[in-house]
């Protein structure tokens, strides 16, 4: 079986403003992220995506090294990996990286349904 894109289908080009490729788990890293958020005036950063542990984490702390206000929304964010995949027995991987950057003291993190109450755009 082959994969074909739909011809109804669109490209998430389409859709954004702006599109950052990145090669390492954090956005920042040897991209031109850093220069567009400057560019635009950002000063705080909402983090959502997937692989929780990998590039949603990296990318936080990235984000909060250079300066940036950070909102980590732990329910926004999804991994294929599992307890079984580190072996350790009820591993909640959203809650524990959440936890992590909670305890830093430093960044904000908040469940969707929060991160709504708390910012009406």
């Amino acid at each position: 079986m082959s994969w074909r894109r739909h011809p109804q289908q669109l490209s998430l080009k389409e859709y954004a403003d702006h599109i950052i490729e990145k090669r390492t788990p954090s956005s920042f890293f040897q991209t031109e992220l850093a220069d567009l958020l400057s560019e635009l005036g950002i000063q705080h950063l909402f983090i959502t995506g997937f692989e929780t542990e990998f590039f949603c984490m990296f990318t936080s702390i990235s984000a909060f090294d250079r300066g940036y206000n950070v909102t980590f929304i732990k329910d926004a964010t999804g991994t294929m990996n599992t307890e079984d995949t580190y072996k350790m027995k009820g591993l909640k991987i959203r809650d524990f990286v959440g936890t992590v950057l909670h305890w830093s003291s430093v960044m904000e993190v908040l469940d969707y349904e929060e991160y709504k109450g708390r910012y009406s755009f």
